[in-house]
């Protein structure tokens, strides 16, 4: 069960499990924190909260510099692929995988856009960057 404490500006909820991170959250209130403890430890029950401590300290260059490494190399369109995860470092490579959102990604988008890049190259960049988080997610283990 949630350990909730009192604290100097709120409340404080701290989940303790073996073989798991301490999760700690603050809140404002005794119910907000008795809430997200019950809603945490029932998600792992059911096995659904991840462990996110490697996506947060990996930085997107990182990814796309083992991707072009691993990946690119082998591929008929490899110096293609290399300028385009180029171009993505400069604009994701200092982003955590887990702090990559759908707006950076937006972001990216009209910024591409706007530089008068067609759609179909946009949606291509996009697409390669796509990959790249999925290979992390599923062959990298992040």
């Amino acid at each position: 069960m949630a350990s909730i404490q009192k604290r100097n500006c709120g409340w404080r909820a701290v989940i303790r499990r073996r073989g798991r991170p301490t999760l700690i959250k603050a809140f404002a209130t005794k119910r907000e924190a008795e809430i997200w403890g019950r809603h945490i430890e029932s998600q792992f029950d059911r096995g659904i909260v991840e462990d996110l401590r490697a996506a947060k300290k990996t930085i997107m260059a990182e990814l796309f510099e083992r991707y072009a490494l691993e990946t690119a190399g082998v591929k008929k369109s490899a110096s293609r692929e290399r300028h385009i995860l180029a171009l993505l470092t400069r604009h994701f490579g200092k982003i955590a995988l887990a702090e990559l959102t759908t707006q950076d990604i937006a972001e990216f988008r009209n910024m591409r856009l706007e530089v008068g890049r067609s759609p179909a190259t946009v949606t291509n960049n996009i697409h390669l960057l796509s990959a790249v988080v999925e290979k992390a997610m599923g062959e990298w283990g992040y």
